[in-house]
């Protein structure tokens, strides 16, 4: 029988969350990570321990390729290791035997030498005093794949380069400052720095015709954060303040190298267009300031509640300096040049708040009951002045105009969106082994653009989704866990054209451990998306499956076995607008696609290993392709602590509609790893 206390404390829940509820119905930035290929053998730098001062290992030495035959823009794309020396990996840590400013320094060095991905990592602490972290990297990004958005190959004309190229060098690196760690009051300071230059390709976009030219990309973002956690026994706080200063210059030009035909190979009101020389350039601007809050309580054994305000308002100026020659039509005017001259200005200002606020209750032993709410806010006021001026101007088909022509113009435009999020789930361990969970979803959010002077014409956009949720989680004998989560949604609009509308998810992960040394893992993902407007009839269908076997005897000290398999299958159809004259065409896109890698990692000594695989990915349907990679590695100890290393990659890529950007290539590599 319930105890008075047990009654008033379910009687509380039930009243906070139905409040909590009511309140629900009336910012996070995803940061990027990219992973690089592991070049050669893994290795671990060990703990220091106590009589030594310094431990860790260094693997150098050189690498070279060897093409078969290919496409170097798309081995450069999709690969990108190149031959020379090379410091492959480095991992360091120095101790301090003897009181010091610091108890410990690790040092991590990866893929140095003119590496697509190089990275260095430097931290220094001292217990209770400081944490103090560098991070660095350098990153070669090169994308010229020439079947990405080619309207010439549709045409059946040769083309080498793709219309929207990158050959980036970009350096990030980031500080952090951690001052008493853990302890109840903890300020920190953390500066970012992300620069990028290079040449690429890209369209210069005149009237009625795109044509390829060269760019130039300078662009630079500086973020400086600082604040304070507050850790209290039932309660932690975060405040943080900070500000960014962010710059973009980005060129586009062409010429001289003779008349530029352009994407558009047929006359244009009798009219051939050409492109004789461009210059085109953008520069922007932008300041912020923002502050982020947290805070995370529990005032009672049975409720926590925790929330995140962030605002920031940043600020925009912009210019547009253009200057273009050669036989140039507009349609919509029925006029021709011969040359313009364009210089435009653009400010905006853009306040954006956002917060998350959750509410976990423990009712019961077995139930628990999470509900979150979530608002992301912002509106966009921007001004742009534009003036154009035109020479060599002539009227076509009879209209008769003046051989200059200057035309002015200004816009102002104010760009609202308000999105919010509110998600109530219960979770309930029927038994031990057993927890079911069931819940519900609902989004609503809505969009505006305009004229402000003219709010009655202004875009109106919105978004209404209710998803119901449920899962299960079974842990059954001898090892063997499953978990299971389906959606279900309802939606009457969605603010983009392949959003998920109305759609079904199914989600199933197992996992089976049948012996210490033997792990079997296995996933499936099915999902099913319909939006039936007129003007999108957008039908989604996507399957994922996995299996994977991992077999580690004697804790893999002489064997590791890695197996898995992937199929991939998804299918789409919608309604897309085709320029220029917005006539109606179904887009129709299907592939199905299988994964499959083996790796094995055999112990031979004492310290030598070799460790030999590969992947392979056979993708059919809309773009049939083949994608090999074996490789292998050897690691053979001379002395003590120098052994040398040695490996083989070989990559072999080919579609079969695009078979000029095929290749296929052999890597070798050779070198030292010293242990210290």
């Amino acid at each position: 029988m319930k105890t008075a206390s047990s009654n008033n404390r379910v009687a509380l829940v039930v009243l906070v969350s139905a409040l909590w509820a009511a309140a629900g119905s009336a910012q996070q930035q995803p940061a990027p990570a990219a992973a690089p290929e592991p070049q050669q053998p893994a290795q671990t730098a060990a703990a220091p321990p106590s009589d030594r001062p310094v431990t860790g290992s260094i693997d150098f030495g050189y690498r070279w390729t060897v093409k078969e035959y290919g496409n170097n823009n798309m081995y450069r794309s999709i690969v990108n290791l190149g031959d020379g020396p090379k410091l492959f990996d480095a991992a360091l840590s120095f101790r301090s035997l003897r009181p010091s400013y610091t108890d410990r320094v690790d040092v991590q060095l990866n893929s140095w030498g003119g590496e697509p991905y190089s990275t260095a990592r430097v931290s220094a602490r001292k217990e209770g005093i400081y944490e103090l972290g560098f991070v660095y990297r350098n990153i070669s990004y090169y994308n010229n794949i020439p079947s990405f958005a080619n309207p010439l190959l549709e045409s059946g004309l040769p083309s080498f380069d793709s219309q929207n190229g990158y050959d980036i060098h970009r350096r990030l690196f980031d500080v952090t400052l951690d001052i008493f760690p853990n302890r109840r009051f903890s300020p920190y300071f953390v500066y970012s720095r992300s620069a990028g230059t290079g040449p690429g390709l890209l369209t210069f976009v005149g009237p009625g015709n795109e044509y390829l030219s060269n760019r130039r990309i300078d662009d630079a973002v500086n973020i400086f954060r600082a604040g304070s956690h507050l850790n209290f026994s039932k309660a932690n706080f975060t405040l943080e303040f900070g500000g960014s200063r962010f710059r973009d210059d980005l060129r586009v030009f062409y010429g001289p190298g003779g008349a530029n035909p352009g994407n558009r190979r047929t006359p244009l009101l009798g009219e051939t267009l050409r492109l004789d020389s461009a210059d085109q350039q953008y520069g922007g601007g932008s300041t912020t300031f923002f502050t982020r809050h947290s805070a995370t309580l529990r005032p009672f054994r049975w409720m926590d509640l925790s929330g995140e305000f962030l605002f920031n308002q940043p600020s925009l100026n912009a210019t547009l300096r253009e200057l273009a020659a050669g036989n140039l039509v507009s349609s919509p005017d029925l006029r021709r040049n011969t040359g313009q001259t364009v210089t435009g200005t653009a400010q905006a200002l853009r306040p954006h708040p956002s917060g998350t606020a959750s509410l976990v209750l423990r009712p019961l032993d077995r139930l628990r009951i999470v509900q979150s709410y979530y608002t992301d806010r912002f509106h966009l006021s921007s001004f742009s002045a534009l003036n154009q001026n035109l020479t060599g101007v002539a009227g076509l088909l009879g209209f008769v105009l003046p051989p200059a022509v200057s035309e002015a113009n200004t816009n102002l435009v104010y760009f609202s969106s308000n999105y919010n999020r509110y998600q109530a789930e219960a979770m309930f361990d029927l038994h031990p082994r057993v927890t079911v969970r069931g819940g519900y979803r609902k989004i609503w959010s809505e969009v505006l653009h305009g004229d402000p002077s003219d709010p009655e014409a202004a875009d109106r956009g919105r978004q209404r989704q209710q998803v119901a949720l449920a899962g299960v989680d079974v842990r059954l004998p001898a090892n063997l866990t499953l978990f299971g989560a389906a959606e279900v949604s309802s939606g009457d609009s969605a603010l983009v054209r392949t959003s998920l509308l109305d759609y079904q998810r199914v989600k199933v992960r197992g996992r089976w451990k049948p012996l210490k040394w033997a792990t079997v893992n296995g996933t499936l993902a099915l999902l099913r998306n319909f939006n039936g407007r007129p003007d999108i009839n957008l039908a989604y269908r996507s399957h994922e499956s996995s299996l994977s076997l991992v077999l580690s005897p004697r804790g893999g000290r002489r064997l590791n076995l890695m197996l898995d398999y992937m199929h991939s299958a998804l299918a789409s159809d919608m309604f897309i607008i085709l320029v220029p004259f917005f006539n109606r065409d179904i887009s129709r896109y299907d592939q199905n696609g299988h994964q499959v890698g083996a790796y094995v990692n055999l112990g031979l000594t004492k310290n030598a290993r070799f460790d030999f695989g590969g992947s392979m990915v056979v993708v059919d349907g809309s773009r049939p392709t083949r994608f090999y990679q074996p490789q292998a590695d050897l690691v053979l100890p001379f002395r003590s602590k120098v052994s040398w290393i040695a490996g083989w990659r070989f990559y072999d890529f080919n579609e079969t509609q695009f078979r000029s950007e095929a290749f296929r290539s052999h890597l070798f590599l050779t070198g030292l790893r010293i242990t210290m």
